[in-house]
């Protein structure tokens, strides 16, 4: 018998959702472009493994969110109803859990001239955290505008803090230069087509307001009164986020799981926001028919940035398959995680 190539690196070639066709698994793919440019060879790399940094006491309980702020140089992550520094649980005069124990928490940080803090949201109340870790919990009772059953992810922008509730669908933001002081007329509603409010992201000097329908884009137009925004209604998409979880970002880019569900048909796929706010297509056919067979599912679907191996990747969780999908932003290409055992590989948020 002759000879046969192995394809190592090929286009994954699933005809349904079973583990039966191609599949690449904890690997990264690199193009080399070097020493011959026009050739462009592909090599297919084991992925690094993991090692532990910092073990909080709650680390049996379900990780919901982790943080590393530069301002003090430690990680803070919640565990179901805690909060934890490094490996121990915060504790102040104030609160010491936050108001919910499931769902995933957002974090934010106040930038120069503020005063430095760090934000944790859980979707309920904030809290804050000072520079010398003092934490205190804002809610109604600090202050009865404040966006009370939130969605959760927030934007610190000129002085602001945006937050948004599903409920209203409005945009809130706070008096410029605090967290915690609102005004009553501080808000403006958002989308068009009645969608509901999903989660929010910064991109540069404009806010990305995510609804089930669609995708707007606002800036800050220094409005005497109520809001700030602008919304700019010639860059509004025709598709929405089919679940806030899947929203990941690193630096001016991000990547979630759309949902076109206005459009009668509820297809899903996978986008990529980059610099100055470019939106484009990342799934492919195969993470599409994934993304469909989730069904209702999708809501418990995550995903997170971060760079491996000196990649910026995006890795994307489904629940109802129980796999993990991970795309190169470096090098356009998708492939797959997996525990040990096979599985989703065991990660839904990460921190640099």
């Amino acid at each position: 018998m002759s000879a046969r190539p192995i394809p190592f690196v090929a286009k994954p070639g699933q005809r349904a959702t079973s583990t039966t066709d191609a599949r690449f698994v904890n690997v990264l793919f690199e193009i080399d472009k070097s020493p011959d440019p026009g050739s462009y060879p592909v090599q297919c790399l084991k992925r690094p493994g993991l090692s532990t940094s910092t073990q909080p006491t709650g680390g049996a309980a379900v990780g919901r969110g982790v943080y590393h702020w530069a301002q003090t140089g430690s990680i803070y992550s919640v565990f179901a109803g805690d909060i934890y520094l490094n490996a121990t649980k915060m504790t102040s005069t104030a609160a010491v859990s936050t108001s919910t124990v499931a769902g995933r928490v957002w974090f934010a940080e106040t930038p120069y001239p503020m005063a430095r803090k760090l934000i944790i949201c859980d979707g309920k109340d904030n809290y804050e955290v000072t520079s010398t870790n003092v934490i205190s919990q804002i809610d109604q009772s600090d202050d009865a505008q404040y966006p009370i059953e939130n969605v959760g992810s927030m934007v610190v922008m000129d002085g602001y803090l945006f937050q948004a509730q599903a409920s209203t669908n409005r945009l809130w933001n706070t008096d410029v230069n605090t967290t915690s002081s609102w005004a009553a007329a501080s808000f403006l509603s958002v989308d068009m087509h009645a969608g509901e409010l999903e989660a929010l992201l910064q991109q540069k000097d404009q806010i990305i307001a995510f609804t089930k329908t669609r995708t707007e884009f606002y800036f800050n137009n220094g409005n005497p009164t109520g809001s700030p925004l602008l919304r700019i209604d010639q860059n509004t998409l025709g598709f929405g986020l089919a679940s806030k979880a899947t929203l990941a970002s690193a630096g001016e880019t991000a990547c979630f799981v759309s949902e076109a569900q206005a459009d009668g048909n509820g297809g899903r796929s996978v986008y990529l926001v980059a610099s100055l706010g470019k939106v484009s297509e990342i799934g492919d056919t195969t993470i599409n028919r994934f993304l469909d067979a989730e069904g209702a599912s999708v809501s418990s679907a995550s995903a997170w940035m971060e760079t491996v191996a000196g990649q910026l990747i995006y890795c994307l969780n489904l629940a109802a398959a129980n796999r993990s999908f991970v795309y190169s932003v470096d090098s356009g290409m998708w492939k797959e995680w997996e525990a040990a055992g096979g599985g989703q590989f065991p990660i839904v948020s990460v921190t640099s």
